[in-house]
């Protein structure tokens, strides 16, 4: 019997190809599959067909999985450009015998996964994995214009390539850039010889197709290293969404010998204008901030969706004073938000686990972020313990001279896995809003026949309800559609619905 590496190589490429179709699958099984559409198959042109797995991460992935085996097989592969359109490689392996996968692609589109599945946290493995991984990087920078995606998952922030690689030059496919570390083990902004700085005139960058950049707020602060004039000149598609992590600012005014203040970071994302979304998490500040102070520029920003994640009082005021913002989507999560003189617009704004663990049960997070609120929608509120009949009381206006003004625009309440308030509390809120006297009011004040609240959604976790709630809650009236589905302590659940007494 021949041994295999005995085949001729035409035999070969043919078993290889039939491993490549058996990793592929149609991309619209249903339109091929229907009789009448039958006649298509006749066509020269073949189906068109993706792959079969999106686990980048599988070790058994086609055509790694024979690549690896020897030089010969590796030479057969690398006549088929359609088998390199996915560069995956995990630094637990030295890359060096398949770095020429790049070249071997041609000219087809690619993306590119790099990625470790160890946890070495030794400092041989620390330099282990930086080491590959700026080999992998340098050899993949000729081919960036071809990428559609480039992900570089690592155990070590440091063994990460700085973004500049990635965006010194126009990228017209790319969609996803993530820069991700595990341990961040770089706290400030350094020139570790991995940032590229470029002159250039002012001609646009382009990137119309990135739709996802993602990475360390160290990382994200490095772009900066690519200078005035490609700030002046990036152009970035519509729908970029923006996730930025991991991050202490040394100083807010901007430096020339530092870029990490947080005009210099507010700079950027103005330049990038991502449209898509802004999300920021453990970002922090290492100094106290001027809580007034004058800003020679201030930045208008949109996007549809923001996010704030576990980020310091200290940057949210700091962000404040840079910016104001109109975002569909608001979020203010595990954060402690203080009081400030700026504010944003959003349609539906989510305050989730606020104040966080470690504040005072006294925190005005919450009656903070409604006051900076500057818009009608829904508001959602989960796990919050501040939501209190103090704070329901608030809402409604029942304070110093009875008006309502908190309410103003909230069109929808809904609320999860709130303990601290009673059921009375929020039947009073809802009351007053229903009100004939109230709305009145509202009109002679200039809101309009829309801005009441149109629905309360309690769920999850919450309070009881007595008897008197319950007896309310069978009176039709009111304008307010009310949906009450609460698990009691006892395991218990009570699931109860009043529909506004427009509806008949």
């Amino acid at each position: 019997m021949s041994r295999i590496r005995n085949l001729p190589i035409e035999l070969m490429s043919l078993i290889f190809n039939l491993v490549y179709e058996s990793s592929r699958k149609l991309v619209d099984p249903e339109y091929y599959e229907d009789p009448e559409m039958a006649h298509f198959l006749q066509s020269p042109n073949p189906p068109e067909t993706t792959w079969a797995s999106d686990n980048l991460r599988d070790p058994a992935l086609f055509p790694f999985n024979v690549a690896w085996v020897c030089n010969l097989w590796r030479d057969v592969l690398s006549d088929s450009p359609e088998y390199w359109t996915r560069m995956c490689f995990d630094v637990v392996n030295d890359p060096t015998l398949l770095l020429d996968a790049f070249t071997w692609s041609k000219d087809s589109k690619i993306c590119v996964l790099v990625f470790s599945s160890a946890n070495d946290l030794t400092e041989e493995g620390k330099i282990r994995e930086s080491s590959r991984a700026e080999s992998i990087a340098k050899h993949l920078q000729p081919h960036i214009e071809r990428c559609t995606s480039i992900v570089f998952d690592l155990t070590f922030a440091s063994s990460l390539p700085s973004p500049t690689l990635f965006l010194a030059w126009d990228a017209l496919f790319l969609e996803h850039l993530t820069l991700e570390g595990r341990i961040h083990d770089l706290m400030h902004v350094i020139d570790n010889g991995k940032s590229t700085r470029i002159t250039r005139s002012l001609v646009p960058v382009k990137f119309p197709k990135l739709t996802k950049l993602s990475m360390s707020g160290i990382a994200f602060m490095d772009i900066l290293h690519l200078g005035d004039d490609w700030l002046a000149t990036v152009k970035v598609g519509p729908y970029l969404i923006l996730y930025i992590s991991d991050f202490q600012f040394q100083t807010m005014k901007p430096c020339p010998t530092d870029s990490s203040s947080t005009f210099d970071f507010m700079r950027l994302i103005s330049a990038l204008n991502p449209g898509g979304g802004i999300h920021l998490k453990n970002l922090s500040l290492s100094c106290r901030p001027h809580k007034r102070r004058d800003t020679e520029h201030s930045y208008d920003l949109y996007s549809w969706s923001m996010s704030f994640d576990n980020v310091s009082t200290g940057f949210i005021m700091e962000f404040f004073q840079l910016a104001t913002w109109t975002a569909d989507y608001t979020t203010f999560s595990h954060c402690s938000v203080p009081s400030v003189s700026g504010n944003f617009s959003s349609q539906y704004l989510t305050i989730e686990h606020i104040p966080s663990s470690n504040t005072s049960h006294d925190d005005d997070s919450l009656y903070n972020v409604i006051s900076m609120w500057n818009s009608c929608g829904n508001l959602i509120v989960t796990s919050c313990s501040s939501f209190d009949d103090k704070f329901l009381q608030w809402l409604g206006g029942e304070g110093e001279d009875g008006t309502i003004i908190e309410t103003e625009g909230i069109v929808a309440l809904d609320v999860h896995d709130c303990t601290n308030f009673t059921a009375g509390a929020l039947r009073r809120l809802i009351d007053i809003l229903n009100d004939l006297a109230t709305f009145e009011l509202q009109e002679q004040e200039g809101w309009q026949d829309g801005e009441r609240l149109e629905s309360v959604t309690v769920y999850g976790r919450g309070p009881a309800l007595d008897d008197e709630d319950l007896e309310w809650f069978q009176r039709s009236g009111g304008e307010t559609h009310l949906h009450w589905c609460v698990k009691g302590a006892d395991g218990s659940e009570v699931n109860l619905e009043r529909k506004p007494a427009s509806w008949g």
